[in-house]
């Protein structure tokens, strides 16, 4: 291996002298959470907090106790549906109290939990169904979820349908209105289904099942850094090592001083609006608040930013994970606030921001002074943002910028509760996780201090491969264990890490990644279109925001934008859906026989910078 003189290399050895007082990156003893089953972590928080709220939906309080009886039911009826060891068992639904009753059921059963977008089309279900082999899916009885699964499985690709009446988890007034707003809405039990309300009709003397360390918990579907989506598989181990590093190095204790943001145990009040599909919202809304006996406000909907808003004000949340996204709609028609929240919308779900509420029309009718710490992570949280986001809290340095990926289950590093707080880093690495920076270009040399190149982890949360991608995964390892994470990167002298870019090819769009090849494939099987290539631009709501550079076929007439993006619809999902289109008369250019896109990229952003274009679709209507 080619070494530099000051290698950038965080390990428990250069981080000795630099890690923050009150934790050591030696501190936790991994070993013991080996063969820990996930659905344990609930039983540490039964310990810590029995009588306690662990799930807060609404109003409905479920306690520790409730929760744990709830979960052993599901886990039996699971069991003689035939769950196992190999199963696999979906969660397609916003967040509810039902997604951590199903998980840590699906768990508890032996079962391994498949994470599905609610926003996805019965067709990408079916995709990520036979990819994943899920046989079961758990879904809310809603037309937009419950009727995809069950055409899926009339035809064939699931074998059961458990379907989870949302009206159930209402408290008593909530639910009568609910039921009748959303009569309509919800689907008739025609036999093709299996409620959960039957689930729970046992003793709840389930069969534990033993858990080794390699057995997978979650697959979490991700673009991550090229092609296709794949399931990151998460183990038992990687979850609970990752949950026992954010209550380590956010843990209270008497070494850590007076005014440090931590997390306590059995006393905090989670914001739960980060969805739980999305592995950051899986980790700190859900498990990690279960093992440290914590509550957690679940919200099923974070578009509905007034009604979040008035949530922080009533509930006094004091620990908030949040992805530093915009809501678009809110933010450009601020004079259509009533209009925008009562439309019925299918924006994409990470869309609950740090601007969002600083921009709020009926900001300063809430207070949200309860929040001591904000956790961002997802995307890059622009200054500017954090800072006035800051100043409406009232709390300074209350947000703690982190960085993790879904095959880092997912946290990797994070800014201490004290001590250098530096807003334009992602701070530094967890407990028991090295972080080296390397060359793109030659894996095998590391590159120095302050010097940027691929950022590489190794630790107990890094996830065990792709799901039946063996090929796929070697090509994120290097020989030494490390994950390439396709992101760019340095480390400062301080060993903390600062996020520069990427080396591979992905868009991070409202939180979401998104892979231009496929976005691409999908739309060039529009019969017009000859190419398309896909491109990201700066913007300041959804970070980053993708463009369709377009050349149609010469003899085919060609559609118009309104026809366009109606195909687009059909095809994409929201978060992949270009928010430009430009149709190109000239060949693109090229770099040996592939699309020269990091050209056509540079070119646009230039463009930008220097003003002499704007960003606006131009495609073009049929010719005659």
């Amino acid at each position: 291996m080619t070494e530099t003189k000051n290698p950038a290399i965080a390990n428990g050895d250069t981080l000795k002298g630099k890690y923050p007082l009150g934790s050591d990156w030696d501190g936790i003893d991994f070993d013991t959470l080996k063969g820990k089953n996930v659905a344990d972590l609930l039983t540490q928080g039964l310990r810590i907090n029995a009588t306690g709220t662990a799930l807060n939906f609404m109003g409905k309080k479920i306690t520790f106790v409730e929760l744990d009886d709830l979960v052993n039911k599901v886990a039996k009826s699971l069991q003689d549906m035939g769950v196992g060891k190999g199963s696999k068992v979906g969660l397609h639904m916003p967040n509810t109290p039902y997604y951590p009753i199903m998980l840590m059921g699906i768990l508890r059963a032996g079962g391994t939990a498949v994470n599905y977008s609610p926003l996805y089309s019965e067709e990408e279900l079916a995709t990520q169904i036979k990819d994943s082999n899920t046989d079961i899916m758990v879904t809310l009885n809603l037309n937009d979820f419950i009727d995809k699964s069950v055409s899926l499985k009339e035809k064939g690709v699931l074998k059961d349908v458990i379907k989870c009446d949302l009206q159930d988890m209402l408290p008593p007034m909530k639910k009568a209105l609910f039921n009748l707003a959303k009569s309509s809405d919800v689907r008739a039990d025609n036999g093709n289904t299996v409620n959960y309300r039957d689930l729970l009709n046992n003793d709840g003397k389930y069969t534990p099942v033993p858990t080794s360390p390699d057995d997978i918990a979650v697959l979490q579907y991700t673009s991550g850094s090229t092609g296709l989506p794949k399931g990151a598989m998460l183990t038992h181990f990687n979850l609970a090592a990752n949950s026992t590093q954010i209550a380590y190095f956010y843990g209270e204790n008497n070494r850590k001083p007076p005014g440090a943001t931590t997390i306590g145990r059995g006393t905090e009040k989670i914001l739960g609006v980060v969805p739980d599909f999305h592995v950051l919202g899986l980790m700190t809304t859900l498990i990690n608040p279960l093992q440290m006996g914590n509550e957690t406000i679940i919200v099923a909907n974070p578009r509905d930013i007034a009604g979040t808003l008035g949530t922080i004000d009533k509930e006094k949340p004091t620990i908030a994970p949040l992805v530093p996204t915009l809501i678009r709609a809110y933010d450009e028609h601020p004079k259509n606030t009533w209009k925008a929240l009562t439309a019925k919308r299918k924006d994409g779900l990470l869309k609950h921001i740090f601007n969002a509420f600083t921009k709020y029309p009926l900001f300063r009718d809430f207070n949200l002074t309860s929040m001591k710490g904000v956790v961002s992570g997802g995307a890059a949280l622009p200054p500017a943002t954090a800072e006035s986001f800051e100043k409406m809290v009232g709390t300074p340095n209350v947000i703690k910028q982190g960085y993790g990926l879904s095959e880092t289950s997912p946290v990797a590093a994070s800014n201490p509760g004290f001590g250098r707080n530096d807003p334009s880093t992602v701070g530094l690495p967890y407990p028991g996780t090295s972080i080296k920076i390397i060359d793109p270009a030659a894996p095998n040399k590391t590159m120095g201090i302050g010097e940027v190149g691929e950022i590489c982890i190794k630790g107990p949360q890094v996830f065990a491969g792709y799901y039946n991608k063996p090929e796929e995964t070697a090509k994120v390892m290097t020989d030494d264990g490390y994950f390439r994470t396709g992101d760019l990167g340095k480390l400062d002298d301080d060993y903390y890490l600062h996020i520069t870019g990427r080396s591979k090819r992905i868009l991070i769009i409202n939180g979401e990644n998104i892979s231009p090849e496929v976005v691409e494939n999908k739309i060039t099987e529009h019969p017009a279109i000859l190419e398309c290539v896909i491109i990201g631009l700066p913007d300041k709501r959804s970070g980053e925001a993708s463009k369709a550079l377009i050349r149609f076929k010469a003899d085919i007439a060609r559609p118009s934008e309104e026809e366009l993006r109606a195909f687009f619809a059909t095809q994409l999902t929201r978060a992949e859906i270009p928010k430009f289109i430009a149709i190109s008369e000239d060949e693109f250019p090229r770099k040996g026989d592939k699309t020269d896109w990091k050209a056509l990229q540079d070119a646009e952003r230039s463009k930008l910078l220097d003003g002499s274009t704007k960003n606006e679709s131009t495609a073009q209507g049929p010719k005659p």
